[in-house]
């Protein structure tokens, strides 16, 4: 009465191998996700640093600090409409971090 039954309880191996599967590729998939959210908040942090000096460029606005580490690049060319386009590019370590554009009107001159 006592003896070995052929029903046992429990996981079989298997069934144990298949769980750990898909734990591990469901554990890479988040730990992927958490890197690529990372990565886009460090790249979103420094365009939000890059704005203050690039705001200082376009409006011409007094800097105290000569010696910064980022570098505007200007660019004006005829966009359509009698409109021109001006491209302000910020670079930190030869690094292109933003990019912005501001629309003029033509002046015939």
């Amino acid at each position: 009465m006592y003896g070995i039954s052929s029903k046992t309880s429990g996981f079989t191996l298997l069934e144990v191998v298949v769980a750990l599967v898909i734990l591990s590729v469901s554990l890479t998939a988040l730990i992927q996700i958490q890197t690529n959210y990372i990565s886009k908040n460090t790249q979103n942090i420094e365009k939000i640093r890059g704005l203050k000096p690039l705001k200082e460029y376009i409006y011409n606005i007094p800097v105290k600090e000569k010696e910064s580490q980022y570098i505007v690049k200007e660019k004006k060319e005829p966009y359509q409409f009698n409109i021109y386009r001006i491209t302000y590019q910020l670079y930190k370590n030869n690094k292109l971090i933003l990019e912005m554009y501001k629309y003029e009107k033509y002046e015939k001159e």
